[in-house]
Order: structure tokens, then C-alpha cells, then sequence
């Protein structure tokens, strides 16, 4: 489009369109290229832009509706301009006119702007939006608001002129802030590219699993091991998921691990904060003594993990396969690796039962 498009009376509808805003010299109202919603009528819903924008420069989007309404976006978004986004009716900023943003934004590396200096912006975030993390965001007008409905992440955020640091924000913190402008919802901002967390890790024999918090905008991790604090190297790049089994590990060793996450353009953050385990011993347990009373089975342990869960198998055959070996009781060896048990679990129909004590 070389100026401005005026679409009226469709509230409603759906219009897959596929524009590409050019760089050109002949001006719409605000001397960029233009989209403008603004039906006549004095009517509300939701009216859906589908199709593609392609942003070879500063271009608008505008909800201009005479009534409340709802402008979504459901374009496949690419560019490396700006894109302000506008809400109006008659010309005067009003909150009642939404641009619902439920596209794919991924390939846009431009700065959607919330607003102009002379008017403002309500732009809605949705849950259907699979990322924006190339882009830049910026809240132009003190009168704009930003609702998040989910968690979104941008490289960087302008709150009316000032930079926001980088980090993980609710509408609250952002509120908080007092820079300008308004925000809602129940979703967050994540400003930057920021590092992963690990939620868990899990020891077992001769294994360590962990796994960590997806990042918007990564494509792949790299995982950091070392058996001293600090001293961590590279184990595993390139992982593109959020988890990872640790099996070149040696019993009874502490091992700390760091994850960081990359993106399309290689940055890579900076690392996750330290956590450790350390891997279970190989020794089995025993079984020390079995003492049968009537159907009730007294059954004594040690050389087990401290702390460590055991599961007792019961088979009334001893050359079965482990697998095929029944469950019977699952409990926790105390601080010193023993147990002891009295439970009722023998089944007098049965001329013999075996039992093992297996450690994960």
C-alpha cells in the first residue's frame, strides 16, 4: 500500500489480505503507509485481519471504530520497521478499541510501538501468539496500554522513554515502575534474552537427570558439568529440548551443572544458576534377616542409600526375569541406609515366595 487503507462497515469480518508496506515517498495522514479500521456504523465485535504483512518501513495499524470494538491480528508478521499501533475513535485515544495481536510475530525484527507521540494504543497480547523474541517493543504514549494474556518475550522494552532492565515482569511490576502507560493481565514480559533455571534434578544409579526452563526465542542449550563449584566446562551443546540425561558420571561424585540457552542468532545468555547432585552408589542393598510369623513378614536391610527409595519385589519364582518380579512395598532406607519392616503381604496359597530389594 503507497498510503492509506480505510476499511469501514465490515465489522465482523475476516479479511485475509496480504499487504506489503514498501518504502515510498507518498504519505498517509501521519506520513507512513496505513491500515486504518474505522467503521462508520456505530457497531462492535471483532473484525480479523488475516493473510501476511510484510514491513519494509515505518507503517500503522489503527482500530479507529466510532464504537468499541476489537481489530485482530492474525497475520504472519515480517519486517525489520516500525509498526506503531494506534486506538481511536474520531481521533481521540480511547481504550475501548483493541488491537488483539494473535499472529506469528517470530520472523518480525522491527519495534512494535504501542502508540504515537500524539495518540495512543491498546494492544492485547493473546495466548495463540507463538513469540515475538527478534523484536523490540516500546510504548510510546503515556495513555497506551499493553494487556498480556501470556508470558511473551521481546529483546527490549521502551516504557515511555525509559529502557526497561532486562528481566521477567507481571502488569503489576510494570505498573510498579510508574515509567507511564498501563498494563494488565495475567501473563508476563520477559525482557531480553534471559537465562534458563533449572527446576530439577534428579540422581539415580550412575545417572543424573535435570531439566530447565524453556526459553522463548532458543533454539537449543548447552549444559555445563563440573565436581567443583564453579568449575563447570561444556558437557552438551545444541540440545533443543528443555532436559537431559547425565550417564557419563562416576558413583558417590557430586557433580554441579549450569545451562545456557542460544538463539537463531547464536547470542547465547549467561549461565543458570549452579545446582548439584550426587550420583547414587552402585553397592546393592541387603537383606539381613527374614523372620515369618503366621502371614506377617518381619524383613531387615542395610548398605542401602541414605534417604535413598527402595522397592521390595516378590516372585514365587526365583528364575523369573526382575521385570517380571511383583512390587509389592516402595519406602525410603533411613539416615544410615537400613530399614526395617513387619508387614502382612505373604499369601499363604503360596508354597514359597522370593524376595529382592531394588534400588532406582
Amino acid at each position: 500500500t503507497p498510503g492509506e487503507i480505510l476499511v469501514k462497515d465490515l465489522v465482523g469480518s475476516v479479511m485475509n489480505v496480504n499487504l506489503v508496506f514498501p518504502y515510498i515517498s507518498s504519505l498517509s495522514r501521519f506520513g507512513y503507509p496505513m491500515f486504518r479500521l474505522a467503521p462508520s456504523a456505530s457497531a462492535n465485535g471483532v473484525t480479523t485481519l488475516s493473510g501476511s504483512i510484510s514491513n519494509l518501513t515505518d507503517s500503522y495499524l489503527a482500530d479507529d471504530e466510532q464504537a468499541a470494538g476489537t481489530f485482530e491480528i492474525t497475520s504472519t508478521v515480517v519486517g525489520v520497521s516500525n509498526i506503531f499501533v494506534m486506538s481511536s475513535s474520531g481521533g481521540i485515544f480511547t481504550t475501548n478499541n483493541i488491537n488483539l495481536l494473535t499472529g506469528d510475530w517470530s520472523g518480525f525484527n522491527g519495534t512494535l510501538n504501542i502508540g504515537n507521540l500524539y495518540c495512543g494504543g491498546v494492544v492485547e497480547l493473546d495466548n495463540s501468539v507463538p513469540g515475538m523474541p527478534n523484536m523490540a517493543l516500546a510504548l510510546v504514549n503515556p495513555q497506551g496500554v499493553l494487556n498480556l494474556d501470556e508470558p511473551v518475550s521481546v529483546q527490549s522494552f521502551n516504557d515511555v522513554g525509559t529502557d526497561v532492565s532486562p528481566g521477567t515482569y507481571t502488569a503489576s511490576d510494570l505498573n510498579a515502575l510508574d515509567d507511564g502507560g498501563t498494563f494488565k493481565g495475567t501473563g508476563s514480559l520477559t525482557v531480553g534474552f534471559t537465562a534458563p533455571a533449572i527446576v530439577s534434578i534428579a540422581p539415580g544409579t550412575s545417572k543424573i537427570s535435570l531439566s530447565w526452563t524453556a526459553i522463548s526465542g532458543a533454539v537449543s542449550y548447552d549444559i555445563y558439568r563440573g565436581t567443583s563449584s564453579g568449575g563447570e566446562t561444556l558437557l552438551a551443546s545444541g540440545l533443543t529440548s528443555a532436559s537431559y540425561v547425565d550417564s557419563a558420571v562416576a558413583n558417590g561424585v557430586t557433580y554441579y551443572y549450569e545451562v545456557t540457552a542460544v538463539n537463531g542468532s547464536s547470542t547465547q545468555t549467561a549461565d543458570s544458576p549452579e545446582v548439584s547432585a550426587t550420583v547414587l552408589s552402585l553397592t546393592p542393598p541387603n537383606i539381613t534377616s527374614v523372620a515369618l510369623s503366621g502371614t506377617s513378614l518381619t524383613i531387615t536391610a542395610t548398605n542401602g542409600t541414605a534417604g535413598g527409595m527402595w522397592t521390595l519385589l516378590q516372585s514365587t519364582n526365583l528364575t523369573l526375569p526382575i521385570n517380571q518380579w511383583t512390587p509389592v512395598l516402595t519406602n525410603t532406607f533411613d539416615s544410615s541406609g537400613s530399614f526395617t519392616l513387619t508387614t502382612n503381604i505373604v499369601n499363604p496359597a503360596n508354597a514359597r515366595d522370593f524376595y529382592l530389594l531394588e534400588e532406582p
